[in-house]
């Protein structure tokens, strides 16, 4: 399983719409919409730059320097605020690695936290909480947002749960919530403090559609293997072939995509050799020749895996 820092790398290339930066910071859709106090469509009222060039604007915090960036609100699609300009305060110290969070006259999206003082606020996430979406675009996203919002207040637990999982199907056909939206499904426990399985209130259907637009997908990369993770249940016999064309077009390319399709092509072909060579790569966890190795793993799982293939 590929590891929640790598994961991060993966969504600062893939989400091009949405900004956001790796780190341990990234919360998906779903908990920012379950945590966020206040989140409004707002234009920025200056630069985070400008702010923090002026001394005057600084504030303290313990040891960190904080300045507020004031956010002129649009429309509120979650809370309250008898204001028309809230204060979204951000630490110095993170303004120097995302010198373009704020840009003065830029309309985006932002998952608010309140602050112990009134009327003041910090991001939800620091890497995730605030949308930067183009204007063509950020209707199809206000009206994800919002649907997600008004399933969050069902108060019946399983009727909330059952929309909750409809509204990730949904979303996985959609370039702008896909990434977040199979991050929930099938990485829960690091994404969101929601522990509910999403993927078992799923119909057969609606799995068969997403392993579909997985095995069917031009290449069969890190959402697409997510996809296959997810949609185990509805696996058929056009899988294996599938794979062993993705694993031998990509060698040596995309050496940990390739570690990722073996076990899931092991868990198929079902024997103690297949699975002895997908499990091969973890025991060398933290030895310095393992990347070496898996060259070695995929050229070993190949040739078995072409026995293995009609």
């Amino acid at each position: 399983m590929i590891r929640r820092e790598s994961i991060l790398t993966i969504l600062s290339f893939m989400l091009t719409s949405i900004t956001v930066m790796a780190g341990s910071d990234y919360t998906t859709l779903l908990m920012l919409c379950q945590k966020s106090d206040l989140i409004v469509l707002a234009e920025v009222g200056d630069d985070l730059e400008a702010r923090f060039r002026g001394e005057s604007t600084y504030r303290h915090r313990g040891d960190r320097i904080e300045v507020g960036v004031p956010l002129l609100i649009g429309k509120i699609l979650k809370g309250k605020s008898d204001r028309d300009t809230v204060y979204c305060y951000i630490s110095r110290d993170f303004s120097y690695s995302m010198p373009s969070y704020f840009t003065k006259g830029e309309t985006l999206m932002a998952f608010l936290k309140e602050s112990t003082y009134s009327g003041e606020y910090s991001p939800a996430s620091y890497e995730s909480g605030i949308k930067h979406i183009n204007s063509h675009q950020m209707p199809s996203f206000e009206k994800s947002v919002v649907e997600i919002i008004e399933i969050l207040e069902i108060p019946d637990l399983e009727k909330r749960g059952d929309k909750v999982a409809g509204w990730l199907f949904r979303s996985v056909t959609n370039s702008l919530t896909r990434y977040d939206a199979i991050l929930t499904l099938d990485l829960p426990s690091y994404y969101t403090t929601d522990t509910t399985d999403y993927v078992h209130r799923l119909s057969k259907s609606q799995l068969r559609e997403l392993y579909e637009s997985a095995l069917t997908a031009p290449n069969i990369w890190y959402w697409e293997v997510r996809l296959l993770e997810i949609t185990q249940s509805v696996w058929d016999d056009r899988l294996l072939p599938a794979l062993l064309v993705q694993l031998t077009k990509e060698y040596p390319g995309t050496v940990q995509n390739c570690i990722d399709i073996i076990q899931i092509m092991a868990r198929i072909i079902g024997t103690d050799e297949a699975r002895d060579l997908a499990e091969e790569d973890n025991r060398m966890e933290g030895n310095p020749l393992r990347w070496t190795n898996r060259k070695s793993i995929i050229e070993r799982f190949i040739k078995l895996a072409e026995k293995s293939v009609p």
